[in-house]
């Protein structure tokens, strides 16, 4: 009876204690990794937009140069 009675309270004083805690950390880690998550994320989109775009001029020249061989 009394370990019901522990359990209840234990249940009843740690789970609105644990909330704020886990709610406490994740604006801590949305306040703190938004904003570093904005800084790599636009300078990695950007050089991934670049290295397709290097990609696909590189794949245009190749079959290019290949179209002319078989001209020749």
């Amino acid at each position: 009876m009394v370990v019901l009675v522990l359990a209840i309270v234990v249940v009843v004083v740690v789970m609105p204690i644990a909330a704020v805690l886990v709610l406490a950390i994740v604006v801590v880690v949305v306040v703190v990794f938004m904003p570093i998550a904005t800084v790599v994320v636009i300078p990695l989109s950007s050089f991934l937009t670049v290295l397709l775009f290097v990609d696909r001029t590189a794949l245009n020249q190749r079959t290019m140069s290949v179209h002319r061989r078989h001209g020749d």
